[in-house]
C-alpha cells in the first residue's frame, strides 16, 4: 500500500555472526539487519534495542548456526 516497488519476498544472505539457539526442535524466527557487503547480501540479528529490516528464518533441529551461514531472510518494511 503506498510503495512504489514491492519487497522480495524471499531473500538468501550469509550470517555475519554465529546464532545459538537454546531448543532446536522447532522452527525460529529472529530480528536481523541485511545490508549488501562486497556484492553480497549478508545478515544478522538485532540487538535488543535495535530496529530489524528483515526476520531471519532458523529452520528446526538446529541450535547453531555458523557465521558464514547461507540464511533465508524475509525483508519487512
Amino acid at each position: 500500500g503506498g510503495r512504489g516497488k514491492p519487497l522480495a519476498r524471499e531473500l538468501h544472505a550469509d550470517l555475519t555472526e554465529e546464532i545459538l539457539i537454546r531448543n532446536g526442535k522447532f522452527t525460529h524466527l529472529k530480528g536481523g539487519v541485511y545490508s549488501a557487503r562486497q556484492g553480497k547480501l549478508v545478515v544478522r540479528p538485532t540487538t535488543k534495542t535495535e530496529a530489524i529490516n528483515c526476520v531471519i528464518l532458523l529452520p528446526a533441529r538446529r541450535k547453531k548456526f555458523r557465521r558464514g551461514t547461507r540464511m533465508l531472510i524475509h525483508p519487512v518494511a
